[in-house]
C-alpha cells in the first residue's frame, strides 16, 4: 500500500504520507487501519501529504470516498498537502464534496506547504496558509 501513517499523540494529530498511485480502496483501507490503531482518537486532526502521490481516482470515486469518509469518522480538521504540479484538482473536488453538505465552517483545507498544513491542523493558524 502506498501510504504510511503516524499518530503524533503529543500534538494530537494523525499524519499520513502517500507515494505512488492512489486508488479508492487504498484510501478506505488507510482509514480503517488508522481507526483501528490504539492511539487513534475520534475526530482527531489529520494531515494527508499527497505531494509524492499520483492520483488514479475518477471524479466519481472521489465523490464515493468523500461521501463514505464524511459518514464515518471525519477529522475535526483535515489538511491536504499537494504539489503545485498535481493533486490540486482532486483535493479541490474532495473539499467541495465533503464540506459542501455541512452547515459549519470548512474543516478541510488544501496546502502546498507541509508546515502551513501542520500549523492549521494543530490549531495554531485560524486561516488557510498556502505558502
Amino acid at each position: 500500500m502506498p501510504f504510511t501513517f503516524h499518530i503524533d499523540t503529543q500534538a494530537n494529530v494523525l499524519r499520513e504520507t502517500w507515494t505512488g498511485s492512489v486508488d479508492l480502496e487504498q484510501l478506505r483501507d488507510s482509514c480503517r487501519q488508522e481507526w483501528a490503531h490504539p492511539d487513534y482518537r475520534l475526530g482527531m486532526p489529520m494531515i494527508c501529504d499527497f505531494r509524492k502521490a499520483e492520483n488514479k481516482l475518477s471524479a466519481d470515486e472521489i465523490l464515493q470516498f468523500a461521501s463514505w469518509f464524511s459518514c464515518e469518522d471525519k477529522p475535526v480538521r483535515l489538511a491536504i498537502v499537494v504539489a503545485r504540479e498535481s493533486g490540486l484538482d482532486m483535493a479541490n473536488l474532495y473539499t467541495l464534496i465533503s464540506d459542501g453538505a455541512q452547515n459549519e465552517p470548512s474543516t478541510t483545507q488544501i496546502f502546498f506547504s507541509y508546515n502551513a498544513a501542520e500549523r492549521w491542523a494543530i490549531g495554531c493558524d485560524s486561516m488557510r496558509i498556502q505558502a
